[in-house]
């Protein structure tokens, strides 16, 4: 009988230590697991914010592109739009007058099928350094025979949207 109750006491032991000191550590656990899902959660919404950021700006470039590609803003200079990877978005009747190229050829394509390869390495050299001047442009005076060209980029946030360029008479 002696055992019996040592036996019950021993029981009552283990369920007291797993009640009271293994509870508590899962507490901890389950406490530790609700900090880190506190802090994914702050991050989510620094992340929302960020893209809802970047949406309004993607607008604004949108809606940028749209008045530069629209009829109605015909510049007298040869005017293009690219993609960050170098495909012809836009180009303008100037462009198509001056170079000899039209824009149904172009668009859609990039530099090398139109201008060839090493011409189009010089392009997309003069891309890449407009993107990387800190004034936000860059003039090229000799990338064209007879057109001084200036280069530009869009970007929201560090994501370039589009590379711009215009070309303007050599005096």
């Amino acid at each position: 009988m002696e055992l019996s109750i040592w036996a019950l006491i021993t029981i009552v032991s283990l369920f007291m230590y797993l009640i009271f000191v293994k509870n508590n550590e899962y507490i901890k656990i389950i406490n530790n697991y609700a900090n880190r899902i506190k802090g994914l959660e702050d991050e989510i919404d620094g992340l929302k914010q960020i893209i809802e950021k970047s949406n309004i700006s993607l607008l604004k470039k949108e809606h940028e592109f749209s008045l530069f590609s629209s009829t109605k803003y015909n510049y007298p200079f040869p005017f293009w739009i690219k993609d960050s990877n170098g495909t012809m978005m836009y180009v303008n009747k100037a462009y198509e007058k001056a170079f000899n190229v039209s824009k149904s050829r172009y668009i859609g394509n990039k530099d090398e099928s139109i201008w060839g390869i090493e011409k189009a390495k010089e392009f997309r050299k003069g891309d890449l350094e407009a993107r990387d001047d800190p004034k936000g442009y860059k003039i090229f005076f000799d990338e064209c025979d007879y057109y001084n060209v200036v280069k530009w980029c869009n970007k929201v946030g560090e994501i370039v949207i589009a590379d711009y360029g215009c070309c303007f008479p050599k005096v």
